[in-house]
C-alpha cells in the first residue's frame, strides 16, 4: 500500500472526542484496551471523522 499526504486539519481529534462521538462497534479504536494503530474504519464513520477534523 502506498500512502501520501493529502491535507492538514485545523482541528486535533483526541481519543476522548472520538469516544464521545462513536461507540466501540462503530470505531474499534475507542474500545477499552485497544492501542492506537491501523484499524479498519467504515466509510460513513470515516466521513464523520473527516468532517469533525475539518471543522
Amino acid at each position: 500500500m502506498e500512502v501520501e499526504f493529502v491535507e492538514a486539519f485545523p482541528t486535533f481529534l483526541s481519543l476522548e472526542m472520538l469516544r464521545q462521538k462513536f461507540s466501540p462497534e462503530e470505531l474499534v479504536v475507542v474500545k477499552q484496551g485497544n492501542r492506537l494503530s491501523v484499524m479498519p474504519v467504515e466509510e460513513p464513520v470515516a466521513q464523520q471523522i473527516l468532517a469533525m477534523a475539518r471543522s
